[in-house]
């Protein structure tokens, strides 16, 4: 026996923007002095793709944080001046457990170790942003149209492949479909790309400019049916891209001020198309967030590794379908028997684990027992 003490740095946390903002203290809200957890962008910058961050560090609000919960009894006035440094900074005054963490070294700490979610900023962000804003632009008669056109083309496409591709099939209507998953918005995004390529996507398409509740442009044109399609193509590239299990050269030199500007394209390519109106506009957490993708990949590797999509298809296989065999009868019954399912679910893909490795490894031995007798 050997006694060790072992030292593990902490990589990175997983989680969406509110998880995130609350491990790094950051204030909430969609419009706030400090817009991002990692950065100090303002609000009046996070749309802005020129924008240079200035990086967040882990110690940058420890002393003022300590002054502000008056730890060391220091005087009112200094107490209030640190309170109000720290409303400017959008930062609660919390002793942060992250503090302490090692970060192999990292100078942002928990700041810089909870890299941006692309489900929620992108698939739920600026992909559905974007087909919502496109698809609003027509009245209800031409959304009948497209309906149509969606169900003639797809409806009756049958193919063993279909699992391995996004969904295309909307039977009751792609126009209006409001609870979907964030992997079917890149099957909406998909199918208006295909019917935008067809002659008859074109046509309804073009009754889009032919509106009078979109936003004019400067120029005073809508944005074309092939405007359109360019974001589209764009914003599936970029999916393609980071989904990928295989590496993809984004170019020769594999460098930072590359990705980040072909990001910056996406991201302005599709603030003036299709310009926001909702809201804070394209002011918003989320576009901001795109833009520091290069920098979480160049620390963390592919984005596969920070992406949260797996966990959240593991929650609806753990938690929704063992939920639905409950009885709904109060939290505590209802937490007491899912957390019975659960294990017993476990205890059942653990079982299954052992006997496919079992037989992998009676398969080797009969092998070689069959070589060693020839």
């Amino acid at each position: 026996i050997r006694q060790l003490l072992i030292k593990i740095p902490l990589a990175f946390v997983l989680g969406d923007a509110k998880s995130q903002d609350h491990l790094c203290g950051r204030f909430g809200g969609h419009n706030t002095s400090r817009m991002c957890r990692a950065c100090h962008v303002t609000f009046q910058d996070s749309d802005d793709t020129t924008h240079k961050c200035k990086w967040v560090q882990h110690n940058q609000f420890i002393d003022t944080i300590n002054v502000a919960l008056n730890l060391d009894e220091i005087n009112k006035n200094k107490r209030k001046h640190a309170c109000e440094v720290l409303q400017k900074h959008s930062q609660h005054a919390v002793i942060n457990s992250f503090d302490d963490v090692d970060f192999a070294g990292s100078k942002g700490g928990i700041f810089g170790a909870t890299p941006h979610d692309l489900m929620h900023a992108f698939l739920e962000g600026i992909l559905k942003y974007s087909t919502r804003l496109f698809i609003n632009g027509f009245n209800t008669s031409v959304k009948a149209e497209i309906d149509l056109l969606v169900d003639e083309i797809f409806t009756d496409v049958r193919s063993s492949e279909s699992k391995n591709m996004p969904r295309v099939n909307f039977t009751k209507g792609m126009t209006n479909l409001t609870m979907i998953t964030a992997d079917e918005e890149v099957g909406m995004a998909l199918t208006l790309l295909i019917i935008g390529q067809t002659n008859k996507g074109k046509i309804i398409f073009d009754k889009r400019n032919n509106g009078t509740t979109e936003k004019i442009l400067e120029d005073n044109e809508l944005p074309s049916t092939q405007q359109f399609i360019e974001v589209i193509e764009i914003l599936l590239s970029f999916h393609s891209w980071y989904k990928s299990e295989n590496p993809i050269k984004w170019n020769e030199s594999h460098s930072i001020e590359q990705l980040l500007k072909s990001v910056t394209v996406l991201l302005n390519k599709g603030k003036l198309t299709l310009p926001r109106e909702e809201g804070n506009g394209w002011k918003i957490q989320k576009f901001h967030e795109l833009m520091h993708i290069p920098f979480d990949v160049n620390k963390f590797g592919s984005p596969k590794n920070f992406d949260t999509g797996i966990m959240e298809n593991r929650l609806i296989h753990v938690g929704k379908i063992n939920a639905k065999t409950t009885q709904k009868r109060g939290p505590k019954i209802f937490t007491r028997q899912l957390g019975d399912r659960i294990y017993q679910q476990q205890c059942f893909e653990k079982a299954k684990r052992c006997v496919i490795n079992d037989s992998e490894y009676n398969e080797i031995d009969d092998e070689e027992s069959i070589s060693s007798s020839d």
